[in-house]
């Protein structure tokens, strides 16, 4: 058995953010397995993948020699990054924090180490490192201090150091940061503004790739509020703007569909496609579901509050 003490600079990170850290050829799929199995303990106890690392914390790798081995290879595999960042999308950039616009389509993390596919995470470190950026410490890469959905479109934060990932950690921890989206769903919700208060549950595809989420009692709390802002010509679609209180996967997708009125081209919780909606014609080229995160509001390290504005429309 193998035992693994967290550095401090590791401390308030993710458990399954630190396993791919140190075993850099584990799948996640690979690692929640270990998770789930009890491969990966503290001190016997299983943990999710979700556990801030703390104080104190060594953890038990019950893993066979032969797949360590594999896993824990210091030999990388350089990523030739064809898609490069877009500068125009930077919306904010000083020493600690770089926000970002997303595209639609485009992934925030690789789901494994061996995919070709290029993620928001690299496309951004590669810009950095061209930039003269440096890792400090054991901060060997820019991390993101939360996630959107591929085909959510966007401001998105990344960190630059340890310190700026520990302070927007805690935010989102304590709900002090505040996140604006809008979507265009099918139909208008009645009444035109309102909160939706509905616990999700995150049910187990077998898969990392294909979360699926549905209203359950015994799922986590969560509360969305929503004001119809524009409706189409024959109220077939609705111009939604959403303030999620909490941050549960899928959970402004799932509340919207619980509702009646799920996003226009969500395949997963409704799929009303948009060549069904003429005024919308427009928009057949993007992929998926209509959800774009316009706005974040959050305070920087000497608290100062900052909001910061896509520069997109959704429409």
């Amino acid at each position: 058995m193998k035992h693994i003490t967290p550095s401090a600079d590791d401390l308030g990170q993710r458990l399954d953010r630190y396993m791919r850290k140190i075993f850099p050829w584990a799948k996640l799929g690979e690692i929640y397995e270990a998770l789930r199995t009890k491969k990966i303990t503290l001190a016997g106890k299983k943990l999710p993948e979700n556990t801030k690392l703390r104080a104190g914390d060594i953890l038990h790798i019950d893993i066979e020699p032969a797949i360590l081995k594999i896993w824990e290879q210091s030999e990388t595999k350089t990523k030739i990054i064809h898609e490069k960042l877009e500068p125009e999308r930077i919306l904010y950039r000083d020493d600690d924090i770089l926000v970002y616009d997303k595209p639609s389509g485009l992934i925030v993390h690789s789901p494994d180490h061996k995919t070709d596919e290029i993620s928001l995470i690299e496309q951004i470190e590669d810009y950095l490192i061209s930039d003269g950026w440096k890792p400090s410490g054991t901060f060997a890469h820019p991390a993101l201090a939360h996630r959107i959905d591929r085909d959510t479109s966007g401001v998105i934060i990344s960190c630059l150091n340890r310190l700026s990932y520990e302070h927007m950690a805690e935010q989102f921890r304590t709900r002090k940061v505040e996140k604006t989206y809008l979507a265009l769903v099918a139909g208008v919700p009645e009444p035109r503004e309102g909160i939706i208060t509905a616990p999700l549950l995150r049910q187990d595809t077998g898969r990392t790739d294909e979360a699926k989420v549905v209203v359950d009692p015994e799922g986590q709390s969560a509360e969305t509020s929503y004001r119809v802002i524009k409706t189409g010509a024959k109220n077939d679609w609705s111009l939604v703007e959403l303030h999620p209180k909490t941050g549960r996967t899928h959970q402004i997708r799932v509340h919207m569909a619980h509702i009646g009125h799920p996003l226009i081209g969500d395949k997963r919780y409704g799929w009303p496609s948009v060549t069904r909606f003429p005024e919308l014609a427009h928009l057949h080229n993007r992929r998926g579901h209509l959800l774009h995160a316009v706005a974040i509001m959050f305070n920087e390290q000497n608290w100062e509050r900052i909001k910061i504005q896509s520069s997109f429309n959704l429409l």
